[in-house]
């Protein structure tokens, strides 16, 4: 029973077989386009800066936006795209990869 709760910690920690499982790239970051209150398209900004301001509540939940993966003419309310919005977990699943590629160089 120790060693099934011991193997079942090292999953739960990343490793298997007591190796640190394989680390996936997060995909390659989009630009983001908005259209101001004016109609006109701002932009591209990066998941970075765009996760910013939604982090600070700059931008307003009306606001349609699009990542450059989609066709210019589709925009999405932000409000439509839950509680955490693509951008943002895009910029948080690099953060986290940049910080266990860091642990693991350390290591």
């Amino acid at each position: 029973a120790a060693a099934a709760a011991s193997a079942a910690a090292s999953a739960a920690a990343g490793e298997i077989g007591g190796l640190p499982a394989p680390l996936l790239a997060p995909p390659p970051p989009k630009e983001w386009f908005y259209r101001d209150l004016e109609g006109v398209v701002q932009g591209p900004f990066t998941e970075e800066q765009i996760s910013e301001w939604h982090r600070s509540k700059y931008l307003p939940a009306n606001l349609p936006m699009r990542s450059s993966d989609d066709p210019p003419d589709s925009y999405t309310p932000l409000s439509e795209m839950g509680s955490q919005p693509p951008f943002v977990a895009a910029h948080l699943a690099r953060q986290k990869y940049a910080a266990e590629l860091e642990k693991r160089q350390a290591a």
